[in-house]
Order: structure tokens, then sequence, then C-alpha cells
């Protein structure tokens, strides 16, 4: 019994110690993980009432073998639509070959036209397996602003002018007349 008792101490340490182990020193909410390093080409985008923003990602790969796409979650929004649709999951599942980067579309915002004025701010979650079949999250901030746009104010056509003019000097040349 004492001789198990050493052993089964050494047992559950080994297993507290190997449930906290995370690739590569993985930070949480961080952007790089096991030499995979994800942006977003532009953050913050602005608008105005209707429009579509597009973020897009773009994805560095030194983890030493293919990576593939998972998943992309993101924060709430409000005022407006969201959608993961246009996210192509690292060229539609072919993955990323190690030492090499890609670019493409990661998330929509669709902007409420009845709501003049809005902002909306977040988090990109890109959830990633390596090679190894291993999984990583990695995290990219993300901001949507949407203003007013100029109001348009019609401009009278060309050949409204031209009549305008050629009327006033008739009416000028009989008068003078």
């Amino acid at each position: 019994m004492k001789r198990l008792m050493p052993i089964a101490a050494f047992a559950f340490a080994l297993l507290l110690c190997a449930g906290r182990a995370k690739a590569d020193g993985c930070n949480p909410m961080s952007n790089t993980c096991d030499g995979v390093t994800f942006t977003l080409v532009q953050a913050d985008l602005t608008g105005n009432p209707g429009d579509t923003l597009t973020w897009e990602y773009d994805v560095e790969n030194e983890s030493g073998g293919t990576i593939t796409a998972n998943s992309i979650n993101s924060s709430a929004f409000s005022s407006g639509g969201a959608d993961s649709g246009p996210f192509d999951y690292f060229n539609f599942f072919s993955g990323i070959p190690d030492g090499t980067s890609l670019t493409g579309p990661l998330y929509e915002f669709i902007a409420d036209q009845t709501v003049m004025s809005s902002f909306n701010s977040g988090v990109f979650d890109l959830n990633v397996s390596l090679q190894d079949s291993s999984t990583i999250d990695l995290f990219a901030d993300y901001s949507a602003t949407i203003t007013p746009g100029a109001s348009a104010v019609p401009e009278p056509a060309s050949g409204a002018l031209v009549g305008l003019a050629l009327t006033s000097l008739l009416l000028l040349r009989r008068l003078l007349a």
C-alpha cells in the first residue's frame, strides 16, 4: 500500500500536466498559434445603410504541414445581419500548405437600410485543423461603422436648362422690343 501512494500521486500529477499542456504555448485570444497566423486584410470597415461589408482573411502557415479550416464564428451583430456564407474554408477545404499564405473572403455584414448610424465590434474565432489532426482557435478583432451617406441633390436635366435659357431670351427680346 505504501508503494501505491507515490505511484498514484505521480500518475495524478501526470494527468494534471497533460490536461494543461497547450501546443506551442498558444495564448487565449491570440491571432498566432503553432506557426499559424490569422489576420484580417482590413479589420475596420465603414459603409452606408443597406451596404454589405465583407471582411477578408489572411492566413500564413508555418506549422510544418497543411492546415484546413473547420469553422468561423463571430461576436453578435446589431442593426443588420451577419453571414459566414462567403467563407471559402481555405479554397473549399483544399487547405493551406506549409510555408504559404492565403487570402480570401471571411464574413459579411448587411447593414439595415432603416438604421442610419450603427457601430459593431467584436472578435472572429477561426478554428483550424493542423496536419496532426489537433485543432487551434485563432482570433482577430473587427469593427463595422455605418453612417448616413451624402444625400443626393437632384440636378436638373440639361435639356430643361437649355429650354429655360431660350425661353428667357425670347421673353427678354419681347420686353426690349
